[in-house]
């Protein structure tokens, strides 16, 4: 059986389909983190939420915004969303940028853990 590819084309791209989009992110290792009991950076574990989010920017050649909802009373609104940027065409900053516009609820827990995240250059 040949493993789940990362490889993605050079656009934007949105994975919709609940079933690619868990296999997207299972192959790139941030499953766990899109769980619904979360750890905690200081030792602490996230309640349980109705939205997840992470930012991935260890990707060769793209940032990563990967989003699981669950909980929801309509099934049809639960499930794996993956948004992937072009490193060559959008600023490393995109997917938190992207994620700050969307009107977050109290339900929604967002982790940006991974890569080499460095300061803003002023």
């Amino acid at each position: 059986m040949k493993p789940f590819s990362t490889e993605l084309p050079d656009s934007v791209v949105q994975i919709t389909d609940d079933a690619k989009a868990r296999e997207f992110v299972f192959a790139l290792g941030i499953l766990d983190d899109l769980t619904r009991e979360v750890s905690l950076s200081d030792g602490g574990v996230a309640p349980n939420q109705k939205s997840l989010f992470v930012c991935f920017y260890d990707h060769p050649t793209h940032w990563i915004l990967a989003g699981r909802f669950h909980e929801n009373d309509d099934d049809k609104e639960n499930g794996f969303v993956v948004t992937a940027w072009p490193r060559n065409k959008w600023p490393r900053s995109t997917p938190a940028e992207i994620l700050a516009q969307i009107e977050l609820v109290d339900a929604t827990y967002r982790v940006e853990k991974f890569g080499d995240v460095k300061p803003p250059l002023s």
